[in-house]
């Protein structure tokens, strides 16, 4: 059912970001790890990626009969830490000044430039 993939994929989401607490709660002194309690933007963001990983795992799961929760579960964990790898991967390209950076899909549909040479 649509609400079993919705339900298991959040829930393997809020698994996954109790994991990193944890984690993160040994890595951080404890000053940071409060403010990072008090943010509000932080638990927006969670609380968003927490439904986001629901959501497209009822997606990826829509015309399945035979997934189990076990599975939901997984997809739910995964989706989050697939999404934060690339933005981590964005962030440390931008950071390095890479040419990789230049919008290359822009250049193309806005100039129709096919060669990627600068």
């Amino acid at each position: 059912m649509w609400y079993e993939a919705l339900l298991f994929g959040m829930l393997g989401a809020v698994a996954q970001e109790a994991v990193y607490w944890v984690g993160l709660r040994s890595n951080l002194d404890t000053d940071k790890w409060k403010n990072l309690l008090k943010s509000g933007l932080y638990w927006v963001t969670t609380i968003l990626m927490i439904v986001m990983a629901g959501l497209v795992t009822m997606g990826w799961y829509w015309d399945s009969e035979t997934a189990t929760a076990r599975e939901y579960m997984v997809a739910g964990v995964g989706w989050p830490l697939i999404l934060k790898q690339m933005i981590s991967m964005g962030a440390g390209l931008a950071k390095a000044g890479d040419r990789t950076t230049d919008n290359v899909a822009t250049r193309y549909f806005a100039t129709g430039q096919k060669h990627f040479i600068a």
